[in-house]
């Protein structure tokens, strides 16, 4: 099994190579996926001296900007069309301003022994605050993941056979890309697809969110977006 980081960014020049680093420290078999949404600063010139230094796998570029849900619908598609690519392989998706534990995997790949084990969502630190969030719990078998408080947070994982009955208009809203809450549009479906028996909540901090970044400080675009995501229909669990 190999685990596949999907590494989403748009001006991360400062953070992403740390990012990468925190990838490459695991010590299972995995890929490293960057994916760029239209940087304004020097974004693909660091990610492309890690590519040259084999640091990065797979380098994605777009010139005109899509926003992290565009960007994550791209990103899938790739990787579910990518010779080799087992459908037993696991999708992490890792923001290119954070960072992950040097043992994340260690952590994560305990659950996927479990080959009923589909998704995994854990535990993070806010880098602003240096502890624990409070939005990190399990959520509970009976409850509806659209109409409760959000939970399924990072690290994010998930194997790839679920990115098939995935709806192609998660990430949209009225034939456009929805322009935020793109982990809320990715996950809520996912997890629906797997039923919370195939769902693993993982207690350890294993990621490290840097929450004072521009992309991740407009509140009302992301509420806006939240509720049109949480009224999306409810998607049915998926048996292969």
């Amino acid at each position: 099994m190999t685990y596949h980081f999907l590494i989403r960014g748009r001006n991360c020049e400062k953070y992403l190579k740390e990012c990468v680093d925190s990838v490459n420290a695991q010590d299972f078999p995995h890929t490293v996926n960057v994916y760029l949404d239209n940087p304004q600063d020097d974004s693909l010139a660091v990610a492309n001296d890690l590519k040259i230094r084999h640091k990065i796998d797979h380098l994605g570029y777009c010139a005109e900007r899509i926003g992290l849900c565009g960007n994550m619908n791209v990103a899938l598609v790739e990787i579910q069309n990518r010779e080799g690519v087992d459908k037993d392989d696991v999708v992490c998706v890792l923001d290119a301003d954070d960072y992950i534990h040097p043992k994340a995997l260690k952590y994560v790949d305990r659950e996927y022994k479990c080959k009923n084990v589909l998704v995994t969502h854990g535990s993070y630190i806010k880098l602003s605050k240096g502890r624990r969030t409070r939005v990190s719990k399990p959520y509970k078998s009976w409850e509806n993941i659209r109409k409760v408080p959000w939970r399924a947070s990072h690290l994010k994982t998930f194997r790839v056979s679920l990115i098939k009955p995935l709806k192609s208009d998660i990430f949209i809203h009225n034939d456009k890309y929805l322009t935020a809450a793109s982990d809320l549009a990715l996950m809520m479906p996912i997890c629906e697809l797997a039923g919370w028996d195939r769902v693993r909540f993982i207690k350890k901090e294993i990621y490290y969110w840097r929450d004072n970044t521009p992309h991740k400080t407009n509140v009302k675009d992301q509420k806006r977006c939240e509720a049109i995501i949480r009224a999306k229909p409810k998607l049915e669990r998926w048996c292969e």
